[in-house]
């Protein structure tokens, strides 16, 4: 079997690099992984921290992530995505969908491609504490050269945070439809406490 481990050595040897760079790209993408994990861990206030199970599969492109749920103070007994959405309230569950909302967005970011994201409502039915930690999530996108944003509300103490805290108060806009139906986009305005 000479001549076959001969031939088989010569092909590893003339691929050895291309093998390292596969290699090399497997370990950034679990790093990119694990940093927006624990991005999501550590930014919203959930009663659950997240895990990726099947990582190795994740990396060779062969499988879609398989969250693992640690729920902080009792066991779920199937740990999957249905049971986990049945027990988490309303704002839990949005909270979750932030986190495949960041798995895409830490994606795309890594392109260095330029990016508009729009914002429609993202921080209804969320408390204080996780609609302070979407706000300070988009302010450390915008801080990005190739990153822009439109943010859409209706809930007015939301517009009001978010102009103050990414500093927008110019590239603010209040919509508004008067009685003939015909809709006027003004300057922003109402910025401070009433």
């Amino acid at each position: 079997i000479k001549s076959d481990v001969d031939q088989i050595l010569s092909i590893y040897k003339d691929r050895k690099n291309e093998l390292q760079q596969i290699i090399n790209s497997a370990n950034d993408e679990v790093e990119k992984w694990k940093e927006t994990i624990e991005l999501f861990n550590s930014r919203f206030y959930v009663p659950f921290t997240i895990k990726l199970e099947n990582q190795s599969d994740v990396i060779l492109k062969s499988d879609v992530p398989k969250l693992k749920f640690v729920y902080k103070d009792r066991e779920i007994p199937e740990n999957n995505e249905d049971v986990l959405l049945d027990v988490l309230s309303r704002g839990e569950s949005r909270a979750y969908y932030i986190l495949r909302f960041l798995f895409e967005i830490e994606s795309r970011l890594s392109s260095n491609e330029d990016l508009l994201m729009i914002f429609d409502d993202v921080a209804d039915s969320f408390d204080y504490k996780n609609k302070y930690a979407i706000i300070e999530y988009i302010k450390d996108l915008l801080e990005r050269p190739n990153v822009n944003a439109i943010i859409l509300t209706h809930n007015f103490d939301f517009y009001r945070t978010v102009a103050k805290r990414l500093f927008l108060k110019k590239s603010s806009h209040i919509a508004t439809k008067c009685s003939q139906g015909i809709v006027e986009v003004k300057q922003g305005k109402y910025f401070e406490d009433v």
